[in-house]
């Protein structure tokens, strides 16, 4: 098994951290060391929130407001935007206790994912696009960059071909537009043409779509809503990236989806019923993305600052430095899109999103505005990609 996850900086020591091969290459201990480090990154020394970032003290507002935000500001930022958002604040899970039958389906999936680990397949949601816009002999860059990457998949794969070492340079590629650059028009569009037909036409792809082809729709739908949002947030602030923002938004789940395909094809080999609780379902997603999402990210080469910002987005606590500004972005803006979708489930959510929007120095006022926008984001990506 090769290394898993280099130089990541950690919070605790302040010094370059890597993560050493383990020599046995059974998934449960592979799997167990990669636990142990995984568990050690997610908890890093609290580090204060810089005083620029925070918001605005209310003695410094225009006198005319004060007597209206006065009772909310008293309030922790958490509070504030659940009032003024209208959403229940249910109390963080804490050691929940395991369910037997969610435990003995994820690790099915855990162990089904050791076996096949897939390469980024392109989503069938944008293949045919992909493939129109790669026959059209005018096609342009700007055109086919925007529509690679709106799929998360399709993405990962021209990422890992860009910075293979048939194109490898002195730099490493970290956007669709920077990939054009690296392997040329004309090169990028046949290989993503290459990726997109390679789905279309997988038989085994068709029947497990069959068999969860809405979830797979309603993951491709989060991850859209979130990127675009993220990315519109982050060209507001001086230190965020917008592209690395969406692509981070596209990726930073694609656990989900790659435990979703081990688990649909787990059922179409009657391994599993075909017929699950969502209750069911949900849970196992949620107990195995991260860690999949994350070892997903080492076998396909992405770029470093999307492997942390994929480990790291559901920490507890994450600090305000140079290279998180982006990771806080997708943590805020997921954490209120789930939190909206699914108020009950993802408790853990308003905690994350109170935290970045405290972090990047953002009022109750403004993840207000956010709200709305996403509203219209989440309408436009359902108008997008219907069907």
């Amino acid at each position: 098994m090769k290394t898993l996850v280099e130089d990541i900086h950690s919070e605790r020591s302040g010094e370059l951290e890597t993560i050493p091969a383990d020599p046995v290459r059974t998934p449960q201990k592979r799997r167990s060391s990669f636990v142990n480090w995984l568990q050690a990154l997610l908890h890093p020394r609290a580090t204060p929130v810089r005083e620029s970032a925070r918001p605005a003290r209310i003695e410094n507002r225009p006198t005319e407001v004060v007597e209206e935000i006065a009772p909310v500001e008293a309030q922790p930022l958490i509070e504030q935007i659940a009032e003024v958002l209208g959403l229940p604040l249910e109390s963080r899970p804490v050691d929940e206790p395991d369910d037997e039958r969610v435990n003995e389906i994820a690790e099915k999936v855990l162990t089904h994912f050791d076996e096949h680990r897939p390469g980024p397949d392109a989503f069938p949601t944008l293949a045919l696009r992909v493939l129109n816009l790669v026959a059209d002999p005018n096609v342009r860059a700007t055109d086919l960059a925007q529509l690679i990457s709106k799929d998360p998949a399709l993405s990962a794969a021209i990422l890992k071909i860009a910075n293979s070492p048939m194109y490898a340079r002195d730099f490493e590629v970290r956007s669709v537009r920077d990939a054009i650059v690296r392997m040329g028009l004309n090169h990028l569009a046949q290989t993503a043409g290459a990726l997109a037909a390679r789905t279309l036409f997988n038989p085994r792809t068709r029947a497990e779509n069959a068999v969860m082809g809405p979830r797979w729709a309603s993951l491709f739908n989060d991850s859209t809503i979130i990127a675009i949002q993220a990315s519109a947030i982050a060209m507001r602030l001086p230190h965020a990236r917008s592209d690395q923002a969406f692509l981070g938004g596209l990726l930073h789940d694609v656990g989900k989806s790659i435990a979703l395909r081990s688990l649909a094809s787990l059922m179409v080999d009657e391994v599993l019923p075909r017929e699950l609780p969502e209750r069911v379902i949900d849970s196992v997603l949620d107990r195995v993305h991260l860690l999949i999402g994350s070892e997903v990210h080492q076998d396909w080469s992405l770029p470093q600052y999307l492997t942390v910002l994929c480990v790291r987005h559901h920490d507890e606590f994450v600090p305000l430095e140079s290279e998180t500004w982006d990771l806080h972005v997708v943590r805020l803006v997921s954490g209120l899109h789930l939190w909206r979708s699914h108020p009950v489930r993802h408790r853990s959510a308003p905690y994350e999103l109170a935290q970045s929007a405290e972090a990047l120095g953002f009022d109750v006022f403004q993840v207000r505005s956010f709200a709305a926008d996403l509203r219209q984001v989440k309408l436009q990506v359902m108008s997008n990609f219907a069907g």
